[in-house]
């Protein structure tokens, strides 16, 4: 938990700029429309913004759930919570990767 704390102001930029890419990327599409014969690469890469923005803000959410909890049965609940839905995250992001850019 203190390596997090250390790291707190790097994980907010990190979950900033990549909001920031996700947005210029929905944007352009937008302005483009649908992109035909997008190559695996390209698909990829355009999904990376979304995996590093998730990847940085669940330190940071582990760090505002736990920081000054005591140890008690509701602490113990809230992180199986979190493990939980940190797991569905990762075969969320894992099995929208693996149909769509693999």
């Amino acid at each position: 938990m203190e390596w997090i704390e250390k790291n707190k102001k790097y994980f907010i930029g990190i979950c900033v700029v990549s909001v920031a890419i996700a947005f210029i990327q929905l944007f352009e599409l937008r302005q483009v429309g649908i992109i035909e014969n997008q190559s695996k690469i390209e698909l990829g890469i355009s999904y990376l913004p979304w995996v590093v923005f998730t990847t940085s803000f669940m330190p940071l959410t582990y760090l505002s759930w736990f920081k000054n909890s005591s140890p008690s049965f509701i602490t113990s609940a809230k992180k199986v919570f979190f493990w939980v839905l940190t797991l569905a995250l990762l075969i969320i992001i894992g099995s929208i990767y693996g149909n769509f850019v693999l």
